[in-house]
């Protein structure tokens, strides 16, 4: 369910009917090339984001911002705003629409309903998430108004990234397969104009992609 690998629905009892969903678990393969992809998109800290959620499944905004935050640290970056840029790479996903916010798969959603049916108006909102906040969840400082004096609990890497207080906690994405598709159609599209007539063919092929795309929403 995490990865959308496999879906439910309800049977006579309330009974649960799981089914693999074979034409995502095949559209693995092309996973490498998506996460190349958002190295083309948004460099190098857009192809760890899209990894991330490769390997994660779908994901909290916040979460995979410390995930990916502590990986480049933990690579030798020391930049001190290395969050907000992060966070910017990650906005520039989802602009791109590479990146939609999808619907948890909840036992108490209407089983009928897909995971994905987010109305298209709501899938690319991105929430307000304060990059100061994410800084002090990451190094285990108490919240605004918390004057305890007792320590808190040692926690593992993994226990900071994946508790449950995350700002944007019940907000998930996942990779939007068809918009990388449509994405690499329009690359040899565009490729292939500039092959056959010349580059300034090329150049007006591909704003003409970028409009018709702002006039349909995807």
């Amino acid at each position: 369910l995490q990865h959308h690998l496999v879906s439910y629905s309800t049977h006579k009892s309330n009974t649960l009917i799981y089914r693999a969903e074979l034409s995502a678990i095949l559209g693995r393969v092309r996973y490498p090339r998506h996460i190349h992809t958002g190295k083309d998109v948004a460099g190098d800290i857009g192809e760890m984001i899209v990894e991330d959620i490769v390997q994660h499944g779908q994901s909290v905004m916040s979460q995979c911002i410390t995930r990916v935050t502590q990986r480049l640290r933990e690579g030798g970056t020391k930049h001190d705003r290395i969050e907000e840029q992060v966070k910017q790479k990650f906005e520039k996903l989802v602009e791109s629409h590479l990146i939609y916010r999808v619907r948890s798969p909840s036992l108490e959603t209407t089983p009928t309903v897909s995971v994905q049916s987010i109305p298209i108006a709501e899938r690319y909102i991105i929430p307000h998430i304060s990059v100061v906040q994410l800084t002090n969840r990451k190094r285990g400082h108490s919240p605004e108004g918390d004057d305890t004096d007792e320590p808190a609990p040692k926690k593992s890497k993994s226990d900071r990234v994946e508790e449950d207080d995350s700002p944007d906690s019940d907000i998930l994405w996942f990779l939007n397969i068809e918009q990388f598709q449509r994405y690499y159609r329009n690359k040899a599209i565009v490729q292939a104009v500039g092959e056959k007539v010349d580059p300034t063919s090329s150049i007006i092929i591909r704003a003409l992609i970028k409009v018709s795309q702002k006039a349909l929403h995807i």
